[in-house]
């Protein structure tokens, strides 16, 4: 849980995708599992307010990220957020041996009361990120879309449970 008044970016994130600046690579493979994450939204006054950042991708061994069985409350920011960005807005290299977001799994979290999307694929048209898996997740009172796509092809999206989002 985030302490009252911490005012952070993000209440767990990848290393990649705190760093400014060019010349960063994707980190990865990371497997976030069976956590509580708590944004403490009612005491927080700034900061981007995100759950769950993962600037990570997979490894020439196949191995890939994996998001699965977590419960994401009370964001001032988007709940869960697998993306090529790093703090500054700057893509991250996947080029040569870098890791690259392909096949990641993101599946049975909860994420409820989030004030920007649910879950993000938050991505360039780079294909960095392709054919993963965003199943069986429930998302409840985020403000803005309760899972968000960008340029994310081949991502099978199925039985997820979306209730009261999107209603700003």
């Amino acid at each position: 849980k985030q302490a009252n008044g911490a005012n952070l970016d993000a209440v767990m994130s990848s290393p990649a995708a705190l760093t400014t600046g060019t010349g960063h690579n994707l980190d990865g493979p990371i497997t976030i599992e069976g956590f509580k994450i708590d944004g403490n939204m009612a005491n927080q006054t700034g900061g981007q307010g995100q759950g769950l950042v993962l600037a990570s991708g997979g490894d020439s061994l196949g191995k890939r990220t994996r998001i699965e069985r977590n419960l994401v409350v009370n964001t001032r920011g988007d709940g869960i957020v697998l993306t090529e960005y790093n703090a500054d807005g700057t893509t991250l290299g996947a080029g040569g041996s870098a890791p690259t977001g392909v096949e990641a799994r993101i599946s049975n979290n909860e994420v409820l009361y989030s004030s920007g999307c649910g879950i993000w694929l938050r991505h360039s048209s780079s294909n960095y990120f392709t054919d993963g898996f965003c199943e069986s997740n429930i998302v409840g009172y985020s403000e803005h879309d309760g899972i968000r796509l960008d340029s994310s092809s081949g991502w099978k999206i199925a039985g997820n449970h979306i209730y009261a989002s999107g209603l700003r």
